[in-house]
């Protein structure tokens, strides 16, 4: 009787947890100035604002930049949300990304591998992000960047434009 009573309870856990509503992350967010902790991502780079579409195993965010060399310029990437290799050519090299929901569905880490070059010698770049939806409803972006110069990370918030 207990077994039945604790196995149907699970069963039920199992299944809420399936249709719980995941975060929607669509729409357009603008880097947050005021509440950023770090806002250079590197190389004088800052992502001032990120477009995402999200289906229901996609993942699409387009990231616009400018630094004082290249001016302004985006970097799109799409993931699929359930660990698949997504591989991406860019201009630096083949980027490999995994993209997976947290535990408890509230935010994707998506991590990734970047091979290139740079001066004749061949070299590897890890990188991690966390989106998650803060409180306040804007977007904390945690970001972590592993390469032979170091270890790279910073928190930027970002507020869903109208």
């Amino acid at each position: 009787m207990r077994f039945g009573f604790l196995t149907g309870c699970l069963i039920l856990i199992e299944t809420l947890s399936v249709l719980a509503a995941v975060p929607d992350y669509s729409g357009t967010w603008v880097l947050n100035k005021d509440r950023n902790e770090n806002q250079e991502s590197g190389r004088g780079m800052s992502i001032e604002k990120i477009v995402v579409r999200q289906g229901k195993n996609t993942f699409t965010a387009e990231k616009f930049m400018s630094n004082p060399v290249r001016g302004e310029y985006s970097i799109s990437e799409t993931v699929t949300l359930d660990s698949a290799d997504c591989v991406m050519d860019t201009e630096m090299g083949l980027r490999t990304s995994q993209a997976v929901w947290s535990s408890s569905q509230n935010a994707i880490s998506i991590y990734s591998q970047m091979n290139t070059t740079m001066g004749g010698k061949a070299y590897s770049i890890q990188f991690h992000e966390t989106w998650k939806l803060d409180s306040n409803g804007d977007l904390k972006l945690e970001t972590t960047r592993k390469s032979p110069r170091g270890e790279r990370y910073s928190v930027q918030y970002y507020s869903k434009s109208e």
